[in-house]
């Protein structure tokens, strides 16, 4: 129990001390990877699992051009305030793009992760954008970290970034509004 106690102080410690957006609160992109070493680290010591979901705003580079980065970043701030009563207390969250958010997700397989996602790809979509018209469409990508012995951090971290980003291709490549999960290993 006393671990569990120290392990949620550090992670309270480490999003205190790591950069923040000013308007979200949420971390800055430059602080993604070494959170998700030291989550890596962790989830090793602890024989846990570690997943990261990055939710997207749908076709973002053109709502982006469409409605100019002001907007946008008023969109994006407004999802993540709705975004935060979702997620426990010991996730972190980032934000990963101007249209996009990530979520690290200690001691949480990728099923979890999948029924999480959808419901925060549900409750950023219905989050009313600055600009007349409907809200955009929302996807996510999860994926699993693989805990291989033979790996150290940085290449579990290496290969779940990529996987993320592989996933994202996939929503895009199904069109936008879906949940894609990619488990450990899967490519």
């Amino acid at each position: 129990m006393l671990l569990g106690v120290n392990h949620t102080r550090l992670r309270s410690l480490m999003r205190n001390l790591a950069v923040a957006d000013e308007k979200t609160g949420l971390l800055r992109r430059s602080s993604y990877q070494d959170c998700l070493l030291r989550e890596v680290q962790g989830a090793r010591t602890r024989g846990t699992t570690l997943t990261v979901a990055l939710v997207q705003l749908d076709h973002g580079r053109e709502l982006l051009q469409q409605h100019g980065e002001a907007q946008l970043e008023r969109h994006i701030e407004q999802v993540a305030r709705a975004l935060q009563p979702d997620v426990r207390q010991n996730d972190s969250a980032v934000k990963y793009a101007a249209w996009a958010l990530a979520f690290i997700l200690p001691d949480t397989p990728a099923a979890g992760a999948h029924a999480l996602a959808e419901k925060l790809c549900k409750t950023a979509s219905e989050v009313r954008p600055p600009w007349d018209g409907v809200a955009s469409s929302v996807s996510a990508s999860v994926a699993e970290a693989a805990m291989r012995p033979e790996y150290d951090g940085e290449d579990i971290v290496t290969e779940l970034i990529n996987r993320a980003e592989i996933g994202l291709e996939r929503t895009r490549s199904q069109g936008g509004d879906t949940v894609v999960t990619l488990a450990a290993g899967e490519l």
